[in-house]
């Protein structure tokens, strides 16, 4: 039924869309088309209908130390599921962060202790709303600069000069959302490790980055280097 509703919204937002198209005239009819795509595509991060099949596929983790740490740091209707995959990872979906994910391989080179405080981690990424503080950089970022261009016509400037004014707006919004991107992702993870290690031991969470830190090869010293630096702030929480 949520997905039929999900999918009925999306539906909705098109039609409103095209009808848009119809009604408006240029270059406002763009701008009103592309926020609502961009509303769209929004959505869908938000939402991720495609995260309840996979879940549903696949072992979930079962420890009643995860369930402990859940009340302890008042999460509610989290699924935490284990995926068939030789990488050293973990991560949420979706904004509401209803479904983590562990890979076989990071489940096997972590203890109990060392799980909870990788689960920790992930829980409060969830708690500070980080997935839906991503959204809200990129509809911000991308929609401006790419609005801005669709409007510059208004002004009134020369071919040329519009040309180049597009390719800057458009170049100098790419670089400034990856760049802004970047330090939200590094903030955010010293962020929610700071949280963390309200309700686990901060070795919990040490001694899993420096495992993880461990599989990590030769090639990838930015981040080997990253996880040194998340350390270090682990140890000034």
């Amino acid at each position: 039924m949520r997905i039929r509703i999900f999918w009925l919204y999306i539906g909705i937002l098109i039609f409103i869309s095209l009808l848009f198209f119809v009604i408006l005239s240029a270059p406002w009819r763009y701008v009103t088309i592309f926020s609502l795509l961009l509303l769209i595509a929004s959505t869908i991060w938000y939402e991720l209908p495609g995260a309840e099949k996979l879940a549903a596929k696949i072992e979930r983790l079962r420890m009643r130390e995860i369930d402990e740490l859940m009340k302890r740091m008042k999460v509610k209707n989290i699924e935490i599921y284990i995926m068939d995959l030789e990488v050293v990872n973990t991560f949420q979906v979706g904004a509401k962060g209803k479904y983590i994910f562990f890979t076989k391989r990071i489940l096997s080179i972590l203890d109990k202790n060392e799980i909870l405080g990788v689960l920790a981690h992930e829980l409060a990424h969830i708690k500070l709303r980080h997935v839906m503080k991503k959204i809200f950089l990129f509809d911000v970022t991308i929609g401006a600069g790419v609005n801005g261009v669709i409007l510059l016509p208004l002004l009134h400037l020369s071919a040329n000069t519009e040309l180049n004014l597009k390719v800057i707006i458009l170049w100098g919004t790419i670089l400034f959302y990856l760049v802004l991107r970047r330090l939200m992702w590094q903030y955010f993870e010293y962020e929610a490790d700071c949280l963390a290690i309200k309700f686990v031991r901060k070795e919990f969470l040490i001694s899993a980055l420096m495992k993880i830190n461990s599989q990590y090869s030769s090639a990838s010293k930015k981040m080997q280097s990253f996880i040194k630096k998340r350390i270090r702030k682990i140890e000034e929480c």
